[in-house]
């Protein structure tokens, strides 16, 4: 913490938004002591790889595959194992880029490469909305990729 201290030789500048800003250090203590209990990071884990698995089951029936681990999944427009990034190599991609629009188009989000990712304020309704969105975009998908 010295190096940090201005006056100090050497030092180093550590500028940013929130630093030294009260309300965001009260807000970070009340979300590691309140909201944040020891239970959360596990849950948000298991439903996570609930969801992947339920996903990974609509998208197999349409030649796409989800990886991942916990609350993070990967959405992939091949059958072909995937094990690293190498393996996607020469897959063609314009499928995700449309499975990003029709999913966006019934009011989910997720990361134009495929990147789907759970927080803390997702609950069970909303993964079953997402699995939702995400079968009737894949309907469609099937019937613009043949």
């Amino acid at each position: 913490m010295l190096q940090l201290a201005r006056g100090q030789q050497p030092s180093y500048d550590h500028s940013g938004t929130f630093n030294n800003n009260r309300f965001s250090m009260a807000a970070s203590a009340a979300m590691l002591s309140s909201v944040l209990t020891q239970d959360c990071p596990d849950a948000l884990f298991r439903r996570g790889e609930q969801l992947r698995n339920q996903a990974d089951s609509l998208l197999r029936d349409q030649g796409f595959q989800a990886t991942g681990w916990g609350s993070l999944i990967g959405i992939h427009p091949t059958d072909m194992p995937v094990a690293r990034a190498s393996d996607l190599a020469d897959v063609d991609r314009r499928p995700i880029e449309l499975l990003f629009h029709e999913l966006l188009g019934r009011g989910i989000y997720i990361g134009k490469s495929g990147f789907v990712t759970l927080s803390l304020p997702q609950t069970p309704e909303t993964d079953a909305r997402f699995l939702e969105a995400l079968e009737s975009s894949l309907q469609v998908l099937a019937r613009v990729l043949r």
